[in-house]
């Protein structure tokens, strides 16, 4: 009896720990992405709505309901995107409070699945993309503005 209550409790632990980071995967994406969006939220709006062929003033009209979040809202677009659900029942379930790994548990996406995989990747890749698209723009990884890094500056004739 011992044993297998000392294995059930393993079992909840590792359980547990893994929904734990699963859900810091989720946090450290959204704070990354609203990272971005702070230095220049319209073109991080162009990029997502390229992204998940959504017209921006859609995007706009979504904003509001992901707590004003542009990283709960991206997520929620992948959701869409990997499940084929209404947007609609995905803000219903985010603004129940449920987080996000529940959320993708309930849309169908069980761990290990094709589509656990996709979110994963989307996850894991967004910050290369997105930071690719930031550097086309000229914009430079630290540098809000837009200006970029100008290599040759200093190295002028006076």
């Amino acid at each position: 009896m011992m044993k297998k209550a000392v294995m059930l409790l393993i079992l909840l632990i590792t359980v547990s720990a893994y929904a734990q980071k699963k859900q810091n995967d989720f946090d450290l994406f959204r704070d990354k992405a609203n990272s971005l969006a702070g230095k220049d939220a319209q073109f991080f709006k162009e990029h997502l709505s390229r992204q998940f062929d959504t017209r921006i003033g859609d995007l706009d009209n979504l904003f509001p309901k992901f707590n004003r979040n542009w990283g709960d809202l991206a997520i929620a677009l992948e959701l869409r995107r990997i499940t084929h659900k209404p947007i609609s029942d995905i803000a219903d379930a985010f603004g129940q409070k449920k987080g996000w790994g529940n959320i993708a548990r309930e849309l169908g996406i069980k761990p290990g699945s094709p589509e656990f995989k996709r979110m994963k990747d989307f996850m894991d890749g967004y910050e290369n993309n997105w930071k690719t698209e930031w550097d086309k723009k000229g914009k430079g990884s630290n540098d809000p503005h837009g200006k970029g890094h100008d290599k040759n500056k200093g190295h002028g004739k006076k």
